[in-house]
Protein backbone atom coordinates (compact mmCIF):
# COMPACT_ATOMS: atom_id res chain seq x y z
CA UNK A 1 0.00 0.00 0.00
CA UNK A 2 1.25 3.50 -0.86
CA UNK A 3 -0.85 4.91 1.99
CA UNK A 4 -0.51 3.25 5.38
CA UNK A 5 -2.06 4.00 8.76
CA UNK A 6 0.40 4.63 11.57
CA UNK A 7 -0.63 2.54 14.61
CA UNK A 8 2.21 3.21 17.04
CA UNK A 9 4.44 6.04 18.25
CA UNK A 10 4.00 9.79 18.43
CA UNK A 11 2.22 9.90 15.06
CA UNK A 12 -0.33 7.20 15.85
CA UNK A 13 -3.57 7.80 13.94
CA UNK A 14 -1.86 9.64 11.08
CA UNK A 15 -1.18 8.38 7.55
CA UNK A 16 2.16 7.80 5.83
CA UNK A 17 2.34 8.37 2.07
CA UNK A 18 5.07 6.61 0.11
CA UNK A 19 5.62 6.08 -3.62
CA UNK A 20 8.24 3.72 -5.05
CA UNK A 21 8.69 4.40 -8.77
CA UNK A 22 11.11 2.36 -10.87
CA UNK A 23 13.82 4.04 -12.91
CA UNK A 24 13.06 3.15 -16.58
CA UNK A 25 16.77 3.10 -17.45
CA UNK A 26 18.21 1.07 -14.56
CA UNK A 27 15.16 -0.86 -13.35
CA UNK A 28 16.01 0.13 -9.78
CA UNK A 29 13.62 1.64 -7.25
CA UNK A 30 13.91 5.41 -6.96
CA UNK A 31 14.16 6.57 -3.35
CA UNK A 32 11.64 9.31 -2.55
CA UNK A 33 11.08 10.54 1.06
CA UNK A 34 7.72 9.60 2.58
CA UNK A 35 5.20 12.20 3.80
CA UNK A 36 3.01 12.03 6.94
CA UNK A 37 -0.42 13.67 7.11
CA UNK A 38 -3.38 13.64 9.51
CA UNK A 39 -6.28 12.47 7.31
CA UNK A 40 -6.69 9.85 4.62
CA UNK A 41 -8.24 12.33 2.19
CA UNK A 42 -5.15 14.53 2.50
CA UNK A 43 -2.98 11.45 2.02
CA UNK A 44 -4.73 10.59 -1.27
CA UNK A 45 -4.18 14.13 -2.57
CA UNK A 46 -0.52 14.06 -1.51
CA UNK A 47 0.05 10.69 -3.19
CA UNK A 48 -1.41 12.01 -6.44
CA UNK A 49 0.80 15.11 -6.29
CA UNK A 50 3.93 13.05 -5.53
CA UNK A 51 3.36 10.97 -8.66
CA UNK A 52 2.72 14.10 -10.72
CA UNK A 53 5.92 15.72 -9.45
CA UNK A 54 7.95 12.59 -10.16
CA UNK A 55 6.60 12.10 -13.68
CA UNK A 56 6.99 15.81 -14.42
CA UNK A 57 10.63 15.70 -13.31
CA UNK A 58 11.22 12.55 -15.36
CA UNK A 59 9.75 14.19 -18.43
CA UNK A 60 11.98 17.21 -17.83
CA UNK A 61 15.06 15.00 -17.60
CA UNK A 62 14.13 13.13 -20.75
CA UNK A 63 13.54 16.40 -22.54
CA UNK A 64 16.99 17.82 -21.68
CA UNK A 65 19.12 14.88 -22.82
CA UNK A 66 16.84 14.45 -25.83
CA UNK A 67 17.99 17.82 -27.19
CA UNK A 68 20.65 18.11 -29.89
CA UNK A 69 24.10 18.37 -28.29
CA UNK A 70 24.80 21.69 -30.04
CA UNK A 71 21.65 23.26 -28.58
CA UNK A 72 22.08 21.80 -25.09
CA UNK A 73 25.72 22.91 -24.92
CA UNK A 74 24.87 26.39 -26.20
CA UNK A 75 22.16 26.78 -23.53
CA UNK A 76 24.57 25.55 -20.84
CA UNK A 77 27.21 28.09 -21.89
CA UNK A 78 24.69 30.94 -22.01
CA UNK A 79 23.34 30.03 -18.57
CA UNK A 80 26.81 30.07 -16.99
CA UNK A 81 27.60 33.42 -18.59
CA UNK A 82 24.27 35.00 -17.58
CA UNK A 83 24.51 33.91 -13.94
CA UNK A 84 28.02 35.36 -13.62
CA UNK A 85 29.81 32.08 -12.90
CA UNK A 86 32.39 32.49 -15.67
CA UNK A 87 35.04 35.04 -16.51
CA UNK A 88 34.79 36.46 -20.02
CA UNK A 89 37.87 34.48 -21.12
CA UNK A 90 36.23 31.24 -19.94
CA UNK A 91 33.05 32.13 -21.81
CA UNK A 92 34.91 32.78 -25.08
CA UNK A 93 36.74 29.46 -24.74
CA UNK A 94 33.47 27.58 -24.32
CA UNK A 95 31.90 29.52 -27.19
CA UNK A 96 34.61 28.15 -29.49
CA UNK A 97 33.82 24.61 -28.28
CA UNK A 98 30.14 25.25 -29.02
CA UNK A 99 30.92 26.28 -32.61
CA UNK A 100 33.00 23.14 -33.16
CA UNK A 101 30.27 20.92 -31.73
CA UNK A 102 27.60 22.52 -33.93
CA UNK A 103 29.76 22.03 -37.01
CA UNK A 104 30.59 18.37 -36.30
CA UNK A 105 27.60 16.89 -34.45
CA UNK A 106 24.80 18.77 -36.19
CA UNK A 107 21.44 17.58 -34.79
CA UNK A 108 22.81 14.53 -32.91
CA UNK A 109 21.10 14.27 -29.52
CA UNK A 110 22.92 14.39 -26.19
CA UNK A 111 21.69 10.92 -25.25
CA UNK A 112 22.93 9.48 -28.56
CA UNK A 113 26.55 10.65 -28.22
CA UNK A 114 28.92 7.80 -27.37
CA UNK A 115 32.65 7.53 -26.71
CA UNK A 116 33.40 6.57 -30.31
CA UNK A 117 31.69 9.78 -31.46
CA UNK A 118 33.88 11.88 -29.17
CA UNK A 119 36.97 9.98 -30.32
CA UNK A 120 36.12 10.67 -33.97
CA UNK A 121 35.42 14.32 -33.17
CA UNK A 122 38.84 14.72 -31.50
CA UNK A 123 40.69 13.17 -34.45
CA UNK A 124 38.64 15.22 -36.92
CA UNK A 125 39.55 18.43 -35.09
CA UNK A 126 43.28 17.62 -34.95
CA UNK A 127 43.41 16.66 -38.64
CA UNK A 128 41.38 19.63 -39.91
CA UNK A 129 43.24 22.26 -37.87
CA UNK A 130 46.64 20.53 -38.07
CA UNK A 131 47.02 21.13 -34.35
CA UNK A 132 49.16 19.50 -31.68
CA UNK A 133 48.05 16.87 -29.18
CA UNK A 134 49.07 17.19 -25.54
CA UNK A 135 48.17 18.68 -22.19
CA UNK A 136 46.74 22.20 -22.31
CA UNK A 137 46.42 22.11 -26.11
CA UNK A 138 43.22 23.22 -27.85
CA UNK A 139 41.95 19.67 -28.38
CA UNK A 140 42.61 18.89 -24.72
CA UNK A 141 40.59 21.96 -23.77
CA UNK A 142 37.63 20.98 -25.99
CA UNK A 143 37.55 17.48 -24.51
CA UNK A 144 37.68 18.81 -20.95
CA UNK A 145 34.79 21.14 -21.76
CA UNK A 146 32.72 18.27 -23.13
CA UNK A 147 33.51 15.98 -20.20
CA UNK A 148 32.36 18.69 -17.80
CA UNK A 149 29.15 19.27 -19.78
CA UNK A 150 28.24 15.57 -20.06
CA UNK A 151 29.00 15.20 -16.35
CA UNK A 152 26.28 17.78 -15.66
CA UNK A 153 23.89 15.92 -17.96
CA UNK A 154 24.11 12.80 -15.78
CA UNK A 155 21.82 14.45 -13.24
CA UNK A 156 19.18 14.56 -16.00
CA UNK A 157 19.27 10.85 -16.71
CA UNK A 158 22.41 10.41 -18.84
CA UNK A 159 23.87 7.07 -17.73
CA UNK A 160 27.47 7.20 -19.01
CA UNK A 161 29.79 10.14 -19.67
CA UNK A 162 31.03 9.60 -23.25
CA UNK A 163 34.23 11.52 -22.51
CA UNK A 164 36.65 9.39 -20.43
CA UNK A 165 38.64 10.81 -17.52
CA UNK A 166 41.88 10.90 -19.53
CA UNK A 167 40.61 11.37 -23.09
CA UNK A 168 43.97 12.06 -24.74
CA UNK A 169 45.37 8.76 -23.46
CA UNK A 170 42.22 6.93 -24.56
CA UNK A 171 41.96 8.48 -28.02
CA UNK A 172 45.54 9.03 -29.19
CA UNK A 173 48.66 6.90 -29.50
CA UNK A 174 51.86 7.96 -27.75
CA UNK A 175 53.30 8.75 -31.17
CA UNK A 176 50.50 11.27 -31.74
CA UNK A 177 51.41 13.23 -28.63
CA UNK A 178 53.46 16.37 -29.07
CA UNK A 179 56.45 16.86 -26.82
CA UNK A 180 55.89 20.21 -25.04
CA UNK A 181 58.10 23.00 -26.35
CA UNK A 182 60.95 23.69 -23.97
CA UNK A 183 60.72 27.17 -22.48
CA UNK A 184 63.71 29.41 -21.96
CA UNK A 185 64.07 30.88 -18.46
CA UNK A 186 66.15 33.99 -17.87
CA UNK A 187 68.88 33.59 -15.26
CA UNK A 188 69.13 36.03 -12.37
CA UNK A 189 72.06 37.82 -14.05
CA UNK A 190 70.27 37.98 -17.41
CA UNK A 191 67.19 39.50 -15.78
CA UNK A 192 69.38 42.05 -14.00
CA UNK A 193 71.20 42.94 -17.24
CA UNK A 194 67.95 43.27 -19.17
CA UNK A 195 66.51 45.67 -16.60
CA UNK A 196 69.72 47.71 -16.50
CA UNK A 197 69.84 48.08 -20.29
CA UNK A 198 66.13 48.97 -20.53
CA UNK A 199 66.42 51.67 -17.86
CA UNK A 200 69.63 53.01 -19.44
CA UNK A 201 67.85 53.38 -22.79
CA UNK A 202 64.75 54.99 -21.26
CA UNK A 203 67.00 57.69 -19.82
CA UNK A 204 68.46 58.50 -23.25
CA UNK A 205 65.69 57.99 -25.86
CA UNK A 206 62.64 60.24 -26.51
CA UNK A 207 59.58 59.47 -24.38
CA UNK A 208 57.75 58.33 -27.52
CA UNK A 209 60.00 55.24 -27.47
CA UNK A 210 59.48 54.37 -23.81
CA UNK A 211 56.35 52.22 -24.22
CA UNK A 212 57.74 48.83 -25.22
CA UNK A 213 60.68 49.17 -22.81
CA UNK A 214 58.37 49.97 -19.90
CA UNK A 215 56.19 47.02 -20.90
CA UNK A 216 59.17 44.63 -20.71
CA UNK A 217 60.19 46.02 -17.31
CA UNK A 218 56.65 45.40 -16.03
CA UNK A 219 56.73 41.85 -17.43
CA UNK A 220 60.09 41.09 -15.80
CA UNK A 221 58.87 42.39 -12.43
CA UNK A 222 55.34 40.99 -12.36
CA UNK A 223 55.07 38.16 -14.88
CA UNK A 224 51.90 39.72 -16.30
CA UNK A 225 50.52 38.51 -19.62
CA UNK A 226 51.30 40.79 -22.58
CA UNK A 227 47.56 41.39 -23.09
CA UNK A 228 47.27 42.55 -19.48
CA UNK A 229 50.27 44.84 -19.86
CA UNK A 230 48.71 46.41 -22.95
CA UNK A 231 45.63 47.28 -20.90
CA UNK A 232 47.21 48.54 -17.66
CA UNK A 233 45.67 51.81 -16.49
CA UNK A 234 46.75 54.45 -14.02
CA UNK A 235 43.84 53.61 -11.73
CA UNK A 236 45.05 49.99 -11.53
CA UNK A 237 48.15 51.00 -9.55
CA UNK A 238 47.01 50.30 -5.99
CA UNK A 239 48.53 49.96 -2.52
CA UNK A 240 48.38 46.35 -1.32
CA UNK A 241 49.66 45.92 2.25
CA UNK A 242 52.26 48.64 1.75
CA UNK A 243 53.30 47.49 -1.73
CA UNK A 244 52.39 49.18 -5.02
CA UNK A 245 50.86 46.55 -7.33
CA UNK A 246 48.70 46.34 -10.44
CA UNK A 247 45.11 45.28 -9.78
CA UNK A 248 44.17 43.69 -13.10
CA UNK A 249 40.55 43.42 -14.22
CA UNK A 250 40.78 43.20 -18.01
CA UNK A 251 43.07 42.70 -20.98
CA UNK A 252 43.36 44.38 -24.35
CA UNK A 253 41.38 42.28 -26.79
CA UNK A 254 40.07 43.50 -30.15
CA UNK A 255 36.66 41.94 -29.52
CA UNK A 256 36.23 44.13 -26.41
CA UNK A 257 36.91 47.35 -28.27
CA UNK A 258 38.99 48.84 -25.46
CA UNK A 259 40.40 52.28 -26.28
CA UNK A 260 41.93 55.20 -24.43
CA UNK A 261 38.73 55.99 -22.56
CA UNK A 262 40.14 53.47 -20.08
CA UNK A 263 43.18 55.65 -19.30
CA UNK A 264 45.89 53.36 -20.68
CA UNK A 265 49.47 53.84 -19.48
CA UNK A 266 51.25 52.25 -22.44
CA UNK A 267 49.81 54.08 -25.44
CA UNK A 268 51.35 53.62 -28.87
CA UNK A 269 53.16 56.92 -29.45
CA UNK A 270 55.15 56.07 -32.58
CA UNK A 271 52.27 54.98 -34.84
CA UNK A 272 50.15 58.07 -35.52
CA UNK A 273 47.08 56.11 -36.61
CA UNK A 274 47.07 53.83 -33.56
CA UNK A 275 47.86 56.77 -31.30
CA UNK A 276 44.96 58.80 -32.73
CA UNK A 277 42.66 55.82 -32.14
CA UNK A 278 43.78 55.60 -28.51
CA UNK A 279 45.27 52.12 -28.93
CA UNK A 280 48.13 50.69 -26.82
CA UNK A 281 51.44 49.31 -28.06
CA UNK A 282 51.22 46.07 -30.04
CA UNK A 283 52.42 42.70 -28.74
CA UNK A 284 54.67 42.29 -31.76
CA UNK A 285 56.42 45.57 -30.87
CA UNK A 286 57.05 44.32 -27.33
CA UNK A 287 58.35 40.96 -28.55
CA UNK A 288 60.67 42.56 -31.11
CA UNK A 289 62.09 44.95 -28.53
CA UNK A 290 62.68 42.13 -26.02
CA UNK A 291 64.55 40.06 -28.62
CA UNK A 292 66.67 43.07 -29.53
CA UNK A 293 67.61 43.88 -25.93
CA UNK A 294 68.18 40.19 -25.09
CA UNK A 295 70.70 40.00 -27.93
CA UNK A 296 72.42 43.20 -26.77
CA UNK A 297 72.99 41.91 -23.22
CA UNK A 298 74.04 38.44 -24.35
CA UNK A 299 71.09 36.30 -23.27
CA UNK A 300 72.16 32.71 -23.93
CA UNK A 301 68.86 31.27 -25.20
CA UNK A 302 70.42 29.22 -28.01
CA UNK A 303 67.68 27.92 -30.31
CA UNK A 304 64.91 28.52 -27.76
CA UNK A 305 62.40 31.27 -28.48
CA UNK A 306 62.32 34.48 -26.42
CA UNK A 307 59.06 36.43 -26.14
CA UNK A 308 57.06 38.40 -23.58
CA UNK A 309 55.80 35.07 -22.24
CA UNK A 310 59.42 34.20 -21.40
CA UNK A 311 59.17 36.90 -18.72
CA UNK A 312 56.01 35.28 -17.34
CA UNK A 313 57.54 31.80 -17.28
CA UNK A 314 60.67 33.22 -15.62
CA UNK A 315 58.75 34.96 -12.83
CA UNK A 316 56.59 31.86 -12.24
CA UNK A 317 59.67 29.62 -12.15
CA UNK A 318 61.44 31.85 -9.62
CA UNK A 319 58.33 31.84 -7.40
CA UNK A 320 57.76 28.10 -7.84
CA UNK A 321 61.34 27.26 -6.85
CA UNK A 322 61.44 29.43 -3.74
CA UNK A 323 60.59 27.35 -0.62
CA UNK A 324 59.65 30.54 1.26
CA UNK A 325 56.81 31.28 -1.17
CA UNK A 326 53.26 29.96 -0.77
CA UNK A 327 52.78 28.39 -4.20
CA UNK A 328 48.98 28.65 -4.09
CA UNK A 329 49.31 32.36 -3.38
CA UNK A 330 51.72 32.70 -6.32
CA UNK A 331 49.34 30.82 -8.62
CA UNK A 332 46.46 33.08 -7.61
CA UNK A 333 48.53 36.22 -8.17
CA UNK A 334 49.41 35.07 -11.68
CA UNK A 335 45.78 34.23 -12.41
CA UNK A 336 46.07 30.44 -12.60
CA UNK A 337 44.91 27.37 -10.74
CA UNK A 338 47.62 25.74 -8.63
CA UNK A 339 47.75 22.78 -11.04
CA UNK A 340 48.23 24.90 -14.18
CA UNK A 341 50.78 27.08 -12.38
CA UNK A 342 52.95 24.11 -11.39
CA UNK A 343 52.48 22.02 -14.55
CA UNK A 344 52.75 24.73 -17.20
CA UNK A 345 54.64 27.72 -15.84
CA UNK A 346 57.11 26.41 -13.26
CA UNK A 347 60.28 24.97 -14.83
CA UNK A 348 63.79 24.07 -13.71
CA UNK A 349 65.41 27.26 -12.43
CA UNK A 350 68.80 27.64 -14.20
CA UNK A 351 70.22 29.45 -11.14
CA UNK A 352 69.10 26.65 -8.83
CA UNK A 353 70.46 24.08 -11.29
CA UNK A 354 73.96 25.51 -10.80
CA UNK A 355 73.56 25.50 -7.00
CA UNK A 356 72.42 21.86 -7.02
CA UNK A 357 75.47 20.83 -9.04
CA UNK A 358 77.69 22.65 -6.52
CA UNK A 359 76.00 20.77 -3.67
CA UNK A 360 76.52 17.43 -5.43
CA UNK A 361 80.21 18.24 -5.93
CA UNK A 362 80.58 19.24 -2.26
CA UNK A 363 78.92 16.03 -1.07
CA UNK A 364 81.32 13.93 -3.13
CA UNK A 365 84.33 15.71 -1.64
CA UNK A 366 83.22 14.90 1.91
Amino acid sequence: MAITSITKGKRQGCYRVRIQPTDPLTGKTVKIPSVVTKTKSEAIKIESKMWQDYKGGLAKKDNIIDKPLAIGLSEYVKKNRDNGRWESSTYYGWTYTTRLVKEYFGRQKICDVHQDDINNFAHYYVKKHNTTVGRNTTVDRQLRHLRSFFGRMMQYGLMVNPVPKSPLKEFFKKGDMTVPEKKYIFTKDETKNLKHELIRKIESVPFTHWGSRLAILIALETGMRPQEIQAVRWDELVNDHGHIVFKIDDSCLKRKGIKNINNFILLNLTDYKRSAEGLPIAQRTMNDMLKQVAKQVGVNNGSLRVSMYTCRHTVATKLGNDPKIDYRWAADRLGHTFQVFMDTYVHLDPDKDAKMLDLVSESREC
